[in-house]
């Protein structure tokens, strides 16, 4: 790799993926089982889940240290807020999607670099009830909208309204913190939820919602 790249702040966008610190180089490593492995820290953007059981299988099966790093897996608290604590040196890689790097580059000023993805569609969506009646993207006007601003969903939301024809100034938007979107929702405390396919379905689903899915 050349010096440019081992000084960035790298980040391998989420479906969209994984964040690198300037402070630590990108290394080849030239013989596999080296007594030493490079210690390194990941922070992914929530808690651990089903989406990110690659890298917990990578880590306990021994697959990173047979190739010479051993790897610290941590949650995260939304992907904005994983590449702020990357640049800040609180970790060495970081899981964050494509859209929050996009915002982080353009609107902060932060130096971070897309370098590769782990899922294959994005899980981008926006979840209502069935009962609701909400079911194209401009059903959404008129009506409360929940979504927390540090998650990537949220960033990439304006885009979405755009693509579809939303008029943004008909949605009232309700901020939220990340534990209780789900429960929120199904409470009747918003009528439509920005979130993940991969982390809001299962546990909107297991709490036995009747959803409708926009991805």
């Amino acid at each position: 790799m050349s010096d440019d790249i081992t000084r960035r702040t790298a980040v391998k966008a989420l479906g969209a993926g994984l964040l690198a610190g300037g402070s630590v180089p990108f290394f080849h490593v030239q013989s596999y089982g080296q007594n030493q492995a490079t210690k390194v820290s990941l922070t992914l953007p929530f808690t651990i889940h089903g989406s990110y059981t690659g890298f917990i299988v990578a880590r306990e099966l021994g697959y990173w240290r047979d190739r010479g790093v051993e790897v610290e897996v941590s949650r995260g608290y939304g992907a904005l807020d994983v590449i702020k604590k990357l640049l800040l040196g609180r970790f060495n890689y970081g899981d964050s999607s494509f859209e929050s790097v996009i915002q982080a580059a353009a609107s902060e000023g932060l130096d971070a670099v897309g370098i590769g993805l782990h899922m294959q569609v994005s899980p981008l969506a926006i979840f209502t009830l069935n009962k609701s009646g909400i079911k194209q993207p401009k059903d959404l006007e008129g009506k409360v909208l929940g979504a927390a601003p540090m998650y990537g969903d949220w960033l990439f939301f304006p885009a979405f309204a755009k693509k579809t024809g939303i008029d943004r100034s008909k949605i009232t938007v309700r901020f939220l913190d990340g534990s209780v979107r789900a429960q929120t929702l199904l409470n009747g405390g918003v009528d439509a939820l920005t979130g993940y396919y991969n982390l809001d379905a299962p546990m909107l689903w297991t709490a036995g919602g009747d959803i409708h899915i926009m991805l």
